[in-house]
């Protein structure tokens, strides 16, 4: 049996970093999909299998359909992210939360992660060229090192 190779650790970047990766977007829909990582801790699949019926802004409740290990879940929502969530959903009443600009297709975690790197060679983001230095999932890691700090 060939052997495992160690775990690393996520590599966590500091929040001055993350705040620069915030203030390079420039669309609403990026801004909304980088906070729900970042402040909520949703992984990529989970944010790109969001419906629009999935957000109770009212009762601010997120919905989340088979999650990690196929498990539903209600989660709370902070409360600096419902006018967020407010504005993106807009009349909308059903349909997937994120579209994709071509065809209006559902986004895809390909597409996340494309984004991330995007917006750290523009946030100019010490290294962001780097293949494995910025990518999606570094994001939840500062919400779960947030959460265990307080």
């Amino acid at each position: 049996m060939p052997k495992r190779s160690p775990k690393r650790l996520p590599v966590v970047p500091p929040w001055a970093e993350v705040e620069r990766l915030l203030k390079a977007t420039t669309r609403e829909r990026d801004r909304l999909i980088l906070m729900l990582a970042t402040f909520m801790g949703l992984r990529s699949f989970e944010i790109c299998n969001l419906n629009v019926e999935d957000v109770n802004c009212r009762e601010g409740l997120l919905f989340l359909h088979l999650g990690k290990n196929a498990r539903d879940a209600v989660l709370p929502i902070p409360k600096f992210l419902i006018r967020p969530f407010r504005g993106w959903c807009g009349s909308r009443t059903s349909g997937p939360l994120f579209q994709s600009r071509k065809g209006g297709r559902r986004l895809g975690t390909r597409a996340l992660r494309h984004l991330v790197k995007r917006l750290a060679v523009a946030a100019g983001l010490p290294d962001a060229a780097k293949p494995r230095k910025y990518h999606f999932h570094a994001l939840r890691a500062v919400f779960c090192t947030e959460k265990i700090r307080r």
